[in-house]
C-alpha cells in the first residue's frame, strides 16, 4: 500500500503535465487545440484517477502498458506527451519489479524513437523510404541518436526519482512498523515490571496473610487462643502490606531514597518476623535513585526468597564496591536447591531480570543440604 499523500501528488503532477502540453501545443501557434490533442488529453485525465496499487498482479502491468501505449500513439499522431510517457514509466516503478520496469523501458524505447522519427519526417516532408539508401540512413541517424540521447537521459533520471521517492516512503514504513513494535514491547515491559514490583511488595505478604487466616479458620473451634494468634499475626502482616505499599511508592518517588537505612529497616523486619540470625556487612555508597530502588528492590527478594525456601537458621548480606561496579553476595546455610530448576519461578526469575535491566550479572552457586550462595555484579 502506498501512502494516499504519495498517489495524490502523482495525480496532480499528471494533471499538471496534461496543462504544460495543452500550453505548448497553444503556444506553438496554432489556432487553438485540435480535436485528436483534446482526446489524448482527456483519456490521460480520466486515466490519472486510476492508480491499481492493490490489484490482482495483471493489473498493474495492464496500466502502465496502456498509459504508455496512449503517449506511443499520440506521439505517432503528432500529439506531445513526452512528459506523460516519463511520467508512466516513473509509475511503473511503483507498480512492477525492477526487471520489468527495466523491460518496459527499453521495449517503450524502440516505439518511441519510430514515433519521433515517423514525426519528423512528416514534418519535414521527406519520404523517407522513397530516399536513396545512404540519405535515408542518414537522415534517420540524424534524428535517432538525439531522440535515443533525450529518451535515455530522461529515463534514468525518471527512475532514479521515482525510486528514490519509492525507498524513502518504504524507509517510513519500516520506522513506523518498528515505533509501534517499540511501543508494543514498552508496554509489554511495563507490564513486568508492575508484575514484579507486586510480586516483591505485595506476593509475600499476601500469601502469608491467606495462611494465617486459613489457620485461623481451621482453629477456631478446635484451639481458640491459637487462631486468635493467628488473627494477630494476620492483622500485623495486614499492617506490614500497607506498609510495603506506601514504602514502594515513596522510595519509587523520593529523590532522597536513603539505600543504607532502607536495608537496615529491611533486615530488622527479617530479624522480627522469622529466627533467620543475619549478618549484615555492607554500606552502599550514593547511587542514582533508579539504581538504588532496583537494588533494595533485589536484595528484598534474596531475604523473601530465604524466609520462603530455604529454611535457613543463618544468613548473610556482604557488599562491596570497586573499579568493576557492585558486589552483593547473600548467603544462607538452608536446604539448598537446583538453580536451573528455580530459575523457572517468578522470585529469582524476577531478580535475573532487575540484573539484566541494570546490566550487571548474577551467579547462583548451591547443593541439595548445603545451603545457596548468590553472588551479583551491577556495574556502576
Amino acid at each position: 500500500m502506498f501512502s494516499p499523500l504519495i498517489i495524490r501528488n502523482i495525480r496532480f503532477l499528471e494533471w499538471g503535465f496534461i496543462l504544460i502540453h495543452a500550453v505548448l501545443v497553444i503556444g506553438s501557434g496554432e489556432k487553438g487545440l485540435s480535436l485528436i490533442n483534446i482526446i489524448f488529453y482527456t483519456l490521460f485525465f480520466c486515466l490519472s484517477f486510476w492508480f491499481p496499487e492493490s490489484s490482482p498482479n495483471w493489473l498493474p502491468r495492464f496500466y502502465i502498458c496502456l498509459g504508455l501505449s496512449i503517449a506511443i500513439l499520440g506521439n505517432l499522431m503528432n500529439v506531445s506527451t513526452d512528459f506523460l510517457l516519463y511520467l508512466y514509466l516513473g509509475k511503473s516503478c511503483f507498480l512492477l519489479c525492477r526487471n520489468e520496469t527495466f523491460l518496459i523501458v527499453f521495449l517503450v524505447g524502440f516505439g518511441w524513437i519510430f514515433g519521433e522519427i515517423t514525426s519528423a519526417m512528416n514534418e519535414s516532408g521527406d519520404i523517407i523510404f522513397d530516399a536513396p539508401p545512404i540519405a535515408s540512413g542518414n537522415s534517420v541517424m540524424a534524428i535517432s541518436l538525439p531522440s535515443l540521447g533525450i529518451y535515455v537521459g530522461s529515463s534514468i533520471f525518471i527512475i532514479l526519482l521515482f525510486s528514490m521517492i519509492l525507498s524513502e516512503q518504504k524507509s517510513r514504513k519500516k520506522a513506523e512498523d518498528l515505533l509501534q513494535q517499540v511501543e508494543v514491547l514498552a508496554k509489554d515491559l511495563e507490564r513486568t515490571r508492575i508484575a514484579r514490583d507486586i510480586h516483591d511488595s505485595l506476593g509475600h505478604t499476601l500469601t502469608s496473610l491467606d495462611i494465617q487466616l486459613q489457620l485461623a479458620q481451621k482453629l477456631r473451634h478446635s484451639s481458640p487462643e491459637k487462631a486468635f494468634q493467628a488473627i494477630d499475626l494476620a492483622q500485623t502482616l495486614s499492617r506490614q502490606g500497607i506498609e510495603d505499599v506506601s514504602y514502594a511508592l515513596a522510595s519509587i518517588r523520593r529523590t532522597d531514597f536513603d539505600l543504607n537505612q532502607a536495608i537496615e529497616q529491611l533486615i530488622n523486619q527479617l530479624r522480627s518476623n522469622t529466627s533467620i540470625k543475619t549478618k549484615v556487612d555492607v554500606v552502599m555508597p550514593q547511587l542514582p535513585i533508579k539504581l538504588r530502588h532496583q537494588i533494595y528492590l533485589i536484595i528484598k527478594e534474596c531475604f523473601i526468597n530465604i524466609q520462603k525456601h530455604s529454611q535457613a537458621s543463618q544468613t548473610s548480606l556482604r557488599g562491596r564496591v570497586s573499579d568493576s561496579g557492585l558486589s552483593l553476595e547473600i548467603q544462607d546455610n538452608g536446604i539448598g536447591f537446583i538453580p536451573e530448576q528455580k530459575l523457572t519461578g517468578f522470585g529469582l526469575k524476577g531478580i535475573s531480570e532487575r540484573i539484566q535491566m541494570l546490566g550487571g550479572h548474577l551467579q547462583i552457586d548451591s547443593t541439595i543440604g548445603q545451603g545457596t550462595l548468590i553472588k551479583i555484579q551491577i556495574p556502576l
